[in-house]
């Protein structure tokens, strides 16, 4: 009876380990899938999201390039108004003065001016709707727009105004020579653009006029015809609706529409709605009081969607066929395993004494070399402070790419506005060959700024292989040019004030990487806080042994509980998405252990100060 004990030790030893690995593997299994599960939905939905608010993003740029077009085009209009006026009395002009100097020794007085009249009453514009007057200075209508007022004289004429227009179209024509007028002619309602120019030939009044309603009105019916030729992404789309909700144009993707009651009244102004797989949106053009709905439909992005989870649902499928296979192949191990185990149980004891006696020689030998290893493990840990460096630094890649939006902005739409300027001229007929070199050659210019931004911040990400002697004074320059355009997006102001002239051998890069850590860090708690006034002040100067560059904001400071793990690593009072934790870490490592120097904080009444000291004797010997 005492034995039986002894008979059941091997079957327990073969079936506990076993017991506990098919449990243990069938709850692995579980927990595996039903978290790989959950993550694979939530990136699903970050994916889509994110593909949804990027063609949000573009089509309020191309809506917003929209608007700006039409206020360009309308403060414009006068100025063309002008422009058109004046090439045709002009035209008118040269023709009479052509024609008076051609046959003025051929014909008498009165049949020249019957030739001059007949000659300039056939200039008619835009199917006859404009024509070329002739007044002489005593009011008589000699050629005129309304047959109604033909051979009438209108020196006492008064406009809708109740001013006398034809008087002060012959003062301004006897004084200057020529000139513009504005006036309303025949009513209230419709205002009027006059430009008369002398003939002193006869004492005649040449002069034509544009109405500033039929003006606007066909300016509004090209930027009407203009909105077909907008280029949208495939799934987007434009309408554009009067001020009483009538449609006026369309283009992009417009059949998504077929399928959706589109209540444009329903539609909130200013913010983006989903109704199904449609995503709209109304804005209101205050100028012409036009309503503008742009919109896309997200069903491709819904297929990939579907698409996505059906191949994650056949992943998760075959990773729990795996999951069994392989707890089904280890169980079978640990059982042949466990056998042996219980066989051999003896044997294992003295296979335990024999490993403490190797143990305990690797011991003295690990004991022996224990020097060796350390030396190893510090440069291991150097290597990895100087991958981290690295890391850090793009880490803020995003914010770079948002700094080269910011420095990019202003020259696309200077090339945008030249553009614009090249097409206007060539409509009117003023495009000269030197007026397009000079427009070529501000394109050039505008280029060539954009391709040396795209340096400077390529150089940024460079890693520095060696000390250079730079003025800190000019690396703080550097480093504020990388940065003014995101601060100017944000009104956010910089005062600097830098009375540093010194020349250190530094690593200039990671100079640069410390002060954008820093800089950035006091723009995002400006803008996450809402400083009505935001501003950033730098300081240089030089004190006992150091250089130091001090950096305040007007943030109102950190809270005392993030103020004792400020420096430490991974620890970021940023949302998850907005911050590594990494920056001011690595900023300091980089000083003290790069720059023989120190990076301290402190709160002010207004905000937070970081100091960055740096040595004025510098390890030149470090590599």
């Amino acid at each position: 009876m005492k034995q039986r004990p002894q008979r059941w030790i091997p079957w327990l030893v073969i079936l506990l380990p076993l017991a506990a690995i098919v449990a243990s593997g069938v709850l692995t299994a579980w927990y595996f899938t039903q978290r790989l599960a959950y993550y694979a939905e939530v990136e699903n939905r970050r994916y889509f999201k994110e593909a949804v608010e990027q063609v949000e993003h573009y089509n309020d740029i191309r809506i917003g390039d929209f608007k700006e077009l039409i206020l360009y085009r309308d403060r414009r209009l006068e100025e063309t108004m002008r422009r058109t006026l004046k090439s045709r009395v002009d035209l008118a002009y040269d023709t009479a003065e052509y024609l008076f100097e051609r046959y003025r020794k051929k014909l008498d007085e009165a049949t020249l001016k019957s030739l001059i009249t007949d000659a300039l009453s056939q200039m008619v514009w835009e199917n006859k709707a404009h024509y070329v007057w002739i007044t002489d200075y005593k009011g008589n209508n000699l050629l005129a727009a309304n047959v109604q007022l033909q051979k009438k004289n209108l020196y006492d004429y008064k406009d809708a105004d109740g001013e006398y227009i034809i008087r002060k179209e012959i003062e301004v024509a006897s004084k200057e020579g020529a000139g513009f007028l504005k006036t309303h002619f025949a009513s209230k309602e419709d205002e009027q653009l006059l430009y008369v120019r002398r003939f002193g030939r006869f004492d005649w009044l040449l002069g034509s006029a544009l109405s500033y309603r039929a003006a606007r009105k066909a300016l509004q019916t090209k930027l009407i015809r203009l909105v077909e030729e907008i280029v949208w992404a495939p799934n987007a789309f434009m309408l554009l609706y009067d001020a009483k909700g009538r449609l006026l144009s369309k283009s992009g993707a417009t059949e998504a529409l077929d399928r959706a009651d589109l209540n444009l009244t329903a539609l909130p102004e200013g913010e983006w709605e989903r109704r199904n797989d449609l995503f709209l949106k109304r804005e209101r053009e205050n100028r012409y009081g036009w309503q503008i709905v742009t919109g896309f439909t997200s069903q491709r992005y819904l297929q990939l969607f579907d698409l996505r989870s059906e191949a994650l649902q056949r992943t998760l499928e075959r990773e729990k066929t795996r999951i069994a296979e392989a707890v089904a192949a280890i169980a079978l191990l640990v059982g042949l395993l466990s056998l042996l185990l219980a066989r051999k149980i003896n044997t294992l004891f003295t296979r335990y004494r024999e490993q403490i006696r190797v143990r305990e020689e690797a011991l003295k030998e690990f004991n022996a070399t224990l020097e060796a290893q350390v030396e190893a493990g510090i440069e291991k840990q150097r290597q990895s402070e100087k991958m981290l460096v690295q890391q850090s630094k793009m880490a803020a890649m995003g914010d770079m790419i948002s700094m080269i939006a910011h420095q990019w902005r202003q020259p696309l739409n200077h090339l945008s506005y030249m553009l614009m300027n090249i097409e206007g001229a060539h409509e009117h007929g003023e495009l000269s060959a030197d007026y397009l070199r000079q427009k070529l050659s501000e394109a050039d210019k505008t280029l060539e700024y954009m391709s040396h931004t795209i340096d400077d911040f390529r150089n940024f990400f460079r890693p520095d292989k060696s000390r250079e002697s730079v003025a800190v004074a000019g690396v703080v320059e550097q480093t504020l040019a990388l940065l003014d355009k995101s601060f100017a997006a944000h009104n956010i102001a910089v005062k600097r004030f830098l009375e540093c002239d010194k020349t250190l051998p530094l690593y200039r890069n990671e100079l640069i990487q410390v002060l954008i850590n820093v800089l950035q860090n006091a723009k995002d708690a400006l803008l996450e806080r809402r400083i009505a006034s935001p501003e950033i002040v730098m300081t240089c100067y030089t004190t006992g042994q150091f250089v130091v560059v001090r950096i305040c904001d007007n943030a109102g400071g950190v809270s005392p509980e993030a103020l004792e793990h400020l420096f430490e690593p991974y620890f970021s009072t940023k949302q998850q998405r907005q911050g590594s934790g990494l920056g001011l870490y690595m900023s300091r490592t980089i000083i003290e252990e790069h720059f023989n120097g120190e990076l301290t904080f402190e709160n002010t009444e207004a905000g937070a100060c970081f100091l960055i000291k740096i040595g004025l004797h510098q390890l030149t010997g470090e590599t």
